[in-house]
């Protein structure tokens, strides 16, 4: 069956180590036939393990029609992001890769050389943003799948999702991009749309004035004297955005058709 039959079962899952989202759509009018939202605790052994637990016993309540699509956007709280700085030479997708695992393995030690690592492909001489995932979390999605008889068609890591879906409004800008999920926020430094920098920490309800704080010491110690903030955080279209008058705040957003944002499946605009 073609994947574009109006008929195609779609499944958009966005999966953290605190909260999962689960809307099920199906026909060219993608209508939603189910919906779910839940948040639990993470153990300290491994983050995600709860997680898969939860998205187990959802698939079988759901009990998802053999084949249906599944599109897969996992939390920031389970992803490890660094950016490349740019190199001279000329570099293939392998060997860019085996760049990253280096870059990985001299930042965690040991630990990386059990983690799935996904590289950007820029043009040449750019920095290269790199995301990596546990390999055994990527392992237990494939093997969940396989079990509901599923067809992953995307999984991907929400920040390059939601960069994909953002790119024609920050492809020649020079700010800072602000990504907010449900427990991180992710702050990116760009220059004419190339990710210089990203860093990725806890978020709290005092956000604005953690962030200005953060983004007025980066200014001092690069000379960065960009003022031009871009937000992209789709739970939060009702929060005032209230940055002083040295930062300029701009909302981003995504159009989206047939999609009603409750705060709990925000993570999920990015993939509509």
């Amino acid at each position: 069956m073609s994947l574009s039959w109006p008929n195609q079962h779609q499944v958009l899952l966005s999966l953290g180590a605190e909260q999962l989202s689960i809307i099920w759509r199906t026909g060219f009018a993608k209508k939603v036939i189910a919906k779910h939202h839940e948040t639990y605790q993470p153990t300290a052994e491994l983050a995600w393990k709860v997680a898969l637990q939860q998205l187990d016993r959802q698939l079988q309540i759901l009990d998802l029609p053999r084949n249906a699509q599944l599109s897969v956007t996992l939390a920031s709280d389970l992803v490890r992001y660094i950016v490349l700085p740019a190199h001279q030479i000329v570099m293939n997708r392998s060997e860019k890769l085996g760049y990253a695992q280096a870059a990985y393995r001299e930042i965690y030690g040991a630990a990386a050389d059990n983690w799935k690592i996904s590289v950007d492909d820029p043009p040449p001489m750019q920095p290269i943003l790199v995301s990596a995932i546990d390999m055994l979390l990527y392992e237990a999605l494939a093997q969940l799948a396989q079990k509901y008889q599923l067809r992953i068609n995307t999984l991907q890591p929400y920040l390059m999702t939601t960069f994909n879906k953002l790119f024609s409004s920050i492809k020649s800008t020079s700010a800072s991009l602000i990504v907010i999920e449900q427990t991180r926020m992710l702050t990116l430094l760009l220059q004419n749309g190339v990710c210089q920098q990203v860093r990725s920490e806890k978020f709290t309800s005092d956000w604005q004035a953690i962030l200005e704080q953060t983004l007025s010491r980066d200014q001092l110690l690069t000379n960065n004297a960009s003022k031009e903030l871009m937000i992209y955080a789709p739970a939060l279209n009702s929060i005032k955005l209230a940055f002083s008058k040295n930062f300029s705040p701009k909302r981003l957003s995504v159009k989206t058709k047939n999609f009603v944002m409750q705060p709990g499946y925000a993570m999920l605009e990015a993939l509509v």
